[in-house]
């Protein structure tokens, strides 16, 4: 669904304003690029998850015009962590889909990357719309990104859900010794492509 409705609101960026259509392809080729190459990798730099996420929130803005407030808040120490790809992507792309796309106005979301004493925090949360609102639970996608952790980081990490009537609020924390710092040469050398 992303994809097609990416492609769509390009198709109509295009003609109104041409060179934030090809920023957006650019963001578009990207976030391709780190899900068929650079998700393979068994660890990669957080902040390569990060970039992916700053693009989608860029395509996802797209729909959204003058309609979504968005607060993305990254504590510098996190810079130097290392993530088991796709582990934090996955609670965006909930928040947009069953927040702001159920929202008629006043769609918000707020993100933020921190350590707190020994621990990688995330923690996002979205408002949420009547049809989320009545919802039966999480959908089968949350309860997979769930599974994934619990085999990645075992006990060294805690999830916590907190579903609301007016937000959807999600607190992920994961030991630092399982966020193992990672040099960027260290990274390169394990890329599997070569950029151009």
């Amino acid at each position: 669904h992303f994809m097609f409705n990416t492609l769509n609101n390009l198709y109509g960026l295009i003609g109104k304003n041409p060179i934030h259509a090809q920023e957006s392809v650019l963001r578009l080729s990207r976030i391709l690029h780190f899900m068929l190459y650079e998700s393979n990798h068994q660890r990669i730099p957080l902040l390569q998850e990060l970039r992916c996420i700053r693009d989608y929130i860029e395509l996802e803005n797209l729909r959204y015009p003058g309609n979504l407030s968005i607060s993305l808040n990254v504590q510098p120490q996190v810079n130097n962590l290392s993530v088991v790809p796709l582990t934090i992507f996955p609670f965006v792309e909930n928040s947009f889909k069953h927040g702001a796309s159920e929202m008629i106005e006043d769609a918000w979301i707020n993100i933020d990357f921190s350590i707190f004493k020994t621990s990688f925090v995330f923690k996002i949360e979205n408002g949420k719309g009547l049809k989320l609102s009545n919802s039966d639970g999480p959908g089968i996608g949350l309860n997979n990104v769930k599974r994934r952790l619990e085999l990645i980081y075992g006990s060294d990490h805690t999830l916590q859900i907190m579903d609301s009537a007016e937000s959807f609020l999600v607190v992920l924390k994961i030991e630092l010794t399982r966020m193992k710092k990672i040099e960027d040469r260290q990274y390169e050398n394990q890329m599997s492509y070569s950029r151009g």
